[in-house]
């Protein structure tokens, strides 16, 4: 009994040294003290404590500073690398009641952290997990770490980010971007070893992609190479936009830092590409991509996008504006693709973005019924964006290639076409209807469905009106050629000075159709073997056409013919009759000195 009391008292009295101990080690301004040196020891760094210091003992020892500010490396020209409302960092106990701190998990809430390059070309995170044999590393790292020029055995039980807002700025060209990490974990940290990881947040401010959910892992070599990303899933939204993207990233790094991506795989909405690319974080990032695929919908992706005249926010969702803000070269090589309404096959694309204006150039593609070859150009620094299109069709039947708006019912031939437009917007409706432009088209050896122009000649040279106009509308017309220029503004095309040629007419005129509506408007001349230039009077739609003869302008032209012809032979008798003095006049001079001689 004896033996177990003397026992008992030098335990108490382990447990009240223990204790006391602990209550000093574990007072806030000790803590603060010992956190703030052992940073400054570590990274040459200044860590500011201008809130509390909390100690949570379970379920283990955790510190909790408020109002935490990290400053950048000596030298450096920046704002600090952190301030944060909340920095948690769980610690071991015994080290610590030995004055040292030895971290297991970390943390940062509510914060923003900023990934900064000033004028001199020095960051935010220089010197820090430097190699053992960089000054600002302490002994004891120096005795764990490899060879020279290795990392410190570092290792970390969690890195957890909650609320961060991501800052990447650079002073050399005034470039900001910025992100929001609604979440980030990272498992246990060591060199060397695979570790995974977990983000949520978004992209941009405002938010260009949203709803933002990546996992992976995440491999740091403990010397000189690669840090790799592998097994990349990546799911995000813009506006109504679903996208995503597998693979794997490799990132090198040094003064210009590189990422390549392989084995990628992109998905838009229920679609989905190969694609492989590099990327170099230059002060305006440039991204070098090829994309190939079966098939790409783009007229799915352009539906997702702000539609009407309206200018484009700064806060639009378009995925497009992130090349306002990046260069990009890329190679697109798809089997199928879907644009303006077109189904192209054996599509060739070139992309180039430079300063937000991104061209295409060129665009080839098979069609059903001829082939395209296009170049297009996007201003996405414009509001709204402005586009401009020139695409050239080469056409061996053209019904066929008008199939996909329903208008193979109103024209057949075969020729070319060549258009120069532009418009606003990034949607097919803002787009149609702020088309403008020019070009010119030629087809022969074909049909005009609606309109039986050569049937209207014998009720015309007849004078019968109403048989006329019965046997013109709804026919067809056969052409040898139908060529002509075009002009496009604001969704109307203006057909003046068409010229059709038929079997037993020449026809010209000037023809307005409407985009939108297919609403018909104009003027035609007939001229044949028995018609004098007749004018049609054409109205209604391409479903609907009315085609009247224009007795308004045959009366006006057939008057201005009848003074054309007054005024014409007025002017031959006074020719005539000046001919005739100045011949009598002659006579009588000649008489004059024949008698005199």
């Amino acid at each position: 009994m004896r033996k177990f009391l003397i026992f008992l008292s030098a335990f108490l009295i382990l447990l009240l040294g223990l204790w006391g101990t602990a209550v000093f080690m574990l007072d806030e301004a000790r803590l603060k003290q010992l956190a703030v040196e052992q940073i400054e020891e570590r990274t040459g760094r200044t860590m500011t404590l201008a809130g509390p210091l909390d100690v949570q003992f379970l379920p283990r020892i955790q510190l909790v500073a408020r109002d935490v500010t990290l400053t950048g490396p000596p030298d450096y020209d920046g704002p600090p690398l952190f301030t944060a409302d909340a920095f948690r960092m769980s610690v071991a106990l015994w080290p610590l009641l030995r004055g040292q701190v030895e971290t297991g998990a970390l943390g940062l809430e509510d914060a923003e952290l900023t990934l900064h390059t000033d004028r001199a070309g020095r960051t935010s995170l220089d010197g820090l997990l430097a190699p053992a044999d960089s000054p600002s590393s302490d002994a004891s790292s120096a005795d764990s770490a490899g060879p020279s020029g290795e990392r410190p055995d570092v290792r970390i039980e969690a890195i957890r980010l909650t609320d961060v807002r991501l800052v990447v700025s650079d002073a050399r060209d005034d470039t900001v971007q910025r992100f929001l990490l609604e979440r980030f974990e990272l498992g246990e940290f060591r060199f060397g070893r695979p570790v995974p990881f977990t983000f949520r947040g978004e992209i941009g401010d405002p938010p260009v992609l949203e709803g933002i959910v990546l996992t992976g892992s995440l491999d740091v070599p403990p010397g000189d190479g690669p840090i790799r990303l592998s097994g990349l899933e990546l799911a995000a939204t813009s506006g109504d936009l679903r996208l995503g993207l597998d693979g794997s990233i490799v990132l090198e790094t040094g003064a210009v830092p590189e990422a390549r991506l392989e084995e990628g795989r992109v998905r838009i909405g229920d679609q989905s590409l190969a694609v492989s690319g590099r990327w170099r974080g230059t002060p305006r990032p440039s991204v070098r991509a090829e994309v190939r695929g079966e098939s790409l919908d783009v007229d799915a992706l352009l539906a997702t996008l702000p539609a009407g005249d309206e200018a484009v926010p700064e806060n639009s969702p378009s995925p497009l504006l992130v090349l306002r803000d990046m260069d990009a070269d890329g190679d697109v090589v798809v089997d199928r693709m879907r644009l303006g309404g077109l189904p192209l096959t054996d599509v060739r694309a070139t992309l180039v973005a430079r300063n937000g204006v991104v061209t295409l150039d060129p665009l080839a593609a098979e069609l059903d019924g001829g082939a395209v070859r296009a170049f297009a150009r996007a201003d996405l620094n414009a509001e709204p964006p402005r586009l401009v299109l020139r695409p050239s069709f080469e056409l061996d039947s053209l019904s066929t290639a008008l199939a996909p708006w329903g208008l193979d019912r109103f024209l057949a031939g075969a020729g070319s076409l060549q258009l120069d437009l532009s418009g606003r917007g990034l949607s097919a409706d803002a787009l149609l209807a702020s088309l403008d432009g020019a070009g010119d088209y030629a087809f022969r050896d074909g049909e005009i469905r609606g309109l039986d122009l050569d049937g209207m000649v014998d009720a015309l040279a007849a004078r019968d009106v109403v048989a006329a106009v019965r046997d013109g509308v709804g026919g067809t017309t056969t052409f040898s050629e139908f060529s002509g220029p075009l002009a496009v503004r604001d969704g109307v095309v203006d057909l003046s000075g068409l010229t059709i040629v038929t079997e037993r007419l020449g026809v010209g005129g000037t023809v307005r159709l409407g985009l939108a509506d297919l609403s018909l408007d104009g003027r035609l001349r007939l001229a044949g073997e028995r018609l004098q230039r007749v004018p049609l009077a054409l109205g209604g739609t391409l479903t609907a056409p009315r085609l009247t003869p224009d007795l308004g302008s045959a009366v006006q032209e057939e008057a201005e013919r009848r003074v054309m012809d007054f005024l014409q032979r007025r002017l031959q008798g006074e020719d005539e009759s000046d001919e005739e003095d100045s011949n009598e006049e002659d006579g009588d001079g000649a008489g004059a000195d024949g008698s005199g001689g």
